[in-house]
């Protein structure tokens, strides 16, 4: 009886050990998909801050029609812009790859759960004798019938 007290109170602990672990990785997620986000909205306001410097800086310009000075605003502007948008995309990814991670060590701890709750069915199982022999359970493969369809209202 005293085995048996401690093997439950080890797997109890070992249990609890690894939610905390778990626990402590959701978290570790959490923290950096919450520090990402903000970087990725810092990203996209920097993004429109150069788009709108690129709209006060080219408006003269245009005034006085000279397109070779507009060009190159505006390639200087697409330069700034699309590095900030590669930074974004890198941040994007990088909260995307943190779901994968988080949803596939969910599964993960399920299938653990599931497996985990089978085998001490099994051992409770194993640890009680059959007091009536098994014997198979009458199911019925006959569809049910169907209630006939209500009559048409009247006219």
């Amino acid at each position: 009886m005293l085995a048996a007290f401690k093997e439950k109170a080890s797997r109890a602990s070992e249990s609890l050990r690894e939610h905390s672990l778990e626990a402590a990785a959701m978290a570790g997620r959490i923290a950096k998909t919450s520090k990402l986000k903000g970087e990725a909205l810092i990203v996209e306001h920097r993004i429109s801050e150069v788009m709108r410097d690129f709209g006060k800086e080219v408006y003269p310009i245009m005034a006085t029609g000279d397109t070779a000075m507009q060009t190159a605003c505006f390639l200087s502007a697409k330069e700034k812009i699309d590095l900030l948008q590669r930074e974004l995309a890198i941040k994007l990814q990088a909260i995307s790859d943190l779901r994968v991670e988080a949803s596939s060590s969910a599964s993960v701890r399920q299938t653990a759960e599931v497996r985990h709750s089978a085998d001490e069915a099994e051992r409770n199982a194993a640890s009680f004798a059959p007091s009536v022999p098994a014997a198979p359970i009458p199911t019925s493969t006959r569809q049910q019938a169907t209630p006939p369809p209500p009559p048409p209202p009247p006219p």
